[in-house]
């Protein structure tokens, strides 16, 4: 995961390694990478379901730590998601929070949580 910090002059890149199976059931559906650029209009999260993408609203899942918002996308979704979010400190655009990927070693470079709040994804 790498992204351009919002923190950072001059301007800075980061970048974050983690375990987990995100990147290969991206690649299984598909995908050698992810971009996102510009900013939802809400809360949201990114649903990549065999050839569908969508944009979901996270409503429900603000305020709930790592571990609880992957249940929960679990629970809505299926129990074989692969699912990167973040948790409470990266909805508050703490500078060193993280992005936690399956429950598994965390992206531990401080920015990447705050970056994927500030796109609202």
């Amino acid at each position: 995961m790498s992204a351009k910090s919002p923190h950072s002059f001059p301007d800075q890149y980061g970048f974050g390694n983690g375990g987990g199976f995100f990147c290969a059931a991206l690649k299984h559906a598909g995908y050698d990478g992810l971009i996102i650029t510009g900013k939802a209009r809400e809360a949201s999260y990114l649903l990549i379901e065999n050839d569908q993408v969508a944009l979901k609203s996270t409503q429900c899942l603000r305020g709930l730590t790592t571990d609880e918002t992957m249940e929960q996308l679990r629970a809505a979704h299926s129990n074989s998601a692969r699912v990167i979010c973040i948790g409470p400190a990266g909805e508050q655009m703490i500078r060193f929070a993280i992005a936690d990927p399956d429950l598994l070693l965390l992206f531990v470079t401080p920015h990447q949580a705050d970056i994927l709040n500030r796109c609202r994804a």
